[in-house]
């Protein structure tokens, strides 16, 4: 190993990218909550400049072929936030 250099490196995801990517999933999820047959989708998808198309793909790829079935995912994911908030509450008081 003499002579050699090494370069050894970890990537670790900052918590910027975590927190695009499960605000992307939640965007996701609150779309396809709004497929209801009713043209409410396709204005949700509008506004915030989603493809229908990709939402569809995204909802059968991720077993939601249901509106109820991303209204359940939110509910979770709302859950998650709020003990993550909590933690940090209790974080920042001990600290």
């Amino acid at each position: 190993m003499d002579g050699e250099e090494r370069v050894v490196a970890t990537i670790y995801p900052s918590s910027t990218i975590v927190e695009d990517c499960l605000a992307l999933y939640k965007l996701s999820c609150e779309a396809a909550a709004w497929d209801d047959g009713t043209g409410n989708f396709a204005n949700f998808c509008d506004k915030f400049g989603l493809n229908m198309d990709v939402i569809h793909r995204w909802m059968r790829d991720n077993n939601m072929e249901k509106r109820i079935d991303a209204e359940n995912e939110l509910k979770h994911i709302h859950g998650i936030a709020q003990a993550q908030e909590a933690a940090n509450e209790v974080y920042e008081m001990t600290a």
